[in-house]
């Protein structure tokens, strides 16, 4: 068994021409290529059975209106019903009033008395506006002629008084 009786073996990778290494049929760069194959479809097949296995979630999509938010709707949606009663529209008097126009706007507070009583503006009755729907399509689009006659007032104000104080 001398050297006479190895057997010189070449790279089954086509047109490598590179000595095959140890006992596979590769080279050392191609079985480098192979393994790292290899290793990549294992990974990729534990992939897939672990997606397959685990349960499909299910999403739901988020609430339009929080629990809170429905409770102060339904306080303010009382409110408003029994405050229009009798009520006339302001803009065009021969209608009766439907909706509620918020001359200051519904989110935060008008001032520091109603912030201390927990009053947000969606709720300060001293800035509803009676109004029919017609009406509060014209105070929308005529936000001028709603502030000239008092339908409307700008939610800076208090802003402008607070850092006036500061």
């Amino acid at each position: 068994m001398g050297c006479s009786d190895t057997v010189i073996r070449f790279c089954l990778y086509c047109g490598c021409g590179k000595m095959a290494e140890g006992t596979t049929s590769y080279c050392a760069t191609h079985n480098y290529l192979r393994r790292r194959e290899e290793k990549k479809a294992r990974k990729d097949a534990e992939r897939l059975a672990k997606r397959l296995a685990a349960p499909k979630k299910i999403y739901s999509p988020p609430k339009k209106v929080s629990q809170k938010q429905k409770e102060k709707n339904a306080e303010y949606s009382a409110e408003r019903k029994e405050w229009l009663i009798g009520k006339k529209c302001v803009v065009f008097p021969e209608k009766d009033a439907t909706t509620v126009h918020h001359g200051k706007g519904r989110i935060g507070y008008a001032d520091d008395w109603a912030r201390q009583k927990g009053i947000t503006l969606l709720m300060d009755k001293r800035y509803w506006i009676p109004a029919s729907m017609e009406g509060h399509e014209y105070i929308e689009r005529n936000p001028d002629t709603a502030k000239r006659e008092g339908w409307s007032w700008s939610r800076l104000e208090n802003l402008d008084q607070e850092k006036e104080t500061i």
